[in-house]
């Protein structure tokens, strides 16, 4: 039996954390930051935790990353659009379950 896909919901707050950092280290670097550096900036417990997440992340459609090149990571749209979609959705959520 093929387990059904959970609908989506709003980001979580590993989540916003990964691609703050994410956006942050493109500003202020020129390029994306290493599995490591998104563990340490974002406070995660484990590499596999970090690759969870942007695995999550990718099947949303908010980062592009190659897994064969390091420093691949990157936000699809600015982050204050997935922000505000995010909080978009959420209202809609809310709204429709008054």
């Amino acid at each position: 039996m093929v387990a059904s896909k959970r609908p989506r919901k709003e980001l979580s707050e590993p989540q916003k954390k990964i691609l703050s950092v994410i956006h942050q280290f493109w500003e202020e670097k020129g390029y994306a930051p290493s599995v490591r550096e998104l563990l340490e900036k974002a406070g995660i417990s484990s590499t596999s935790v970090v690759e969870y997440y942007l695995r999550q992340l990718e099947e949303r459609g908010l980062v592009q990353r190659d897994e064969r090149v390091s420093r691949s990571v990157r936000l699809t749209k600015p982050l204050d659009e997935i922000f505000n979609t995010a909080v978009q959705q959420a209202k809609e959520k809310l709204d429709h379950t008054r």
